[in-house]
């Protein structure tokens, strides 16, 4: 039986998801200053704009402070801030799921499903996180 409050164990595992959570913040970032020339063609009025560009702009951007400060703190706040970003991200791709199927009535609620379960996870997720300190731990 694997004791998952083993100091070993729970160190071996914050290694890997800090290594897992630097690539994944340093391919969103990428991403994010890859694909920015969209933003400024529809601030430039190069593109057609629409109001909704300011819900992506802001789920976009939003992100990217968190998994930076998150990236060097690595604190609790962080975690938390950069998963409500995420809940607000995956809204984002259903509303695009949803305007990509003509508001069908199946694929709309398939995709309120699929997120309201994603927004019970991560709230699930935070309420259970709790920082360890290695300082108060007894080796």
């Amino acid at each position: 039986m694997v004791k998952w409050d083993d100091p070993v164990l729970v160190l071996r595992d914050y290694f890997v998801l800090t290594k897992l959570f630097h690539a994944l913040a340093s391919l969103y970032i990428w991403e994010t200053v890859f694909s920015a020339g969209f933003e400024l063609d529809v601030l430039r009025r190069k593109r057609p704009y629409k109001w909704t560009i300011w819900l992506y702009l802001g789920t976009r951007y939003t992100l990217v402070l968190p998994l930076i400060t998150a990236n060097f703190t690595l604190s609790y706040i962080s975690w938390g801030f950069a998963s409500l970003i995420i809940v607000l991200r995956a809204l984002n791709v259903a509303r695009f799921r949803i305007a990509i199927w003509g508001r069908n009535i199946v694929v709309s609620s398939i995709a309120l499903v699929m997120w309201l379960a994603g927004l019970g996870v991560h709230i699930r997720s935070v309420t259970l996180v709790r920082e360890v300190s290695y300082c108060e731990s007894n080796y």
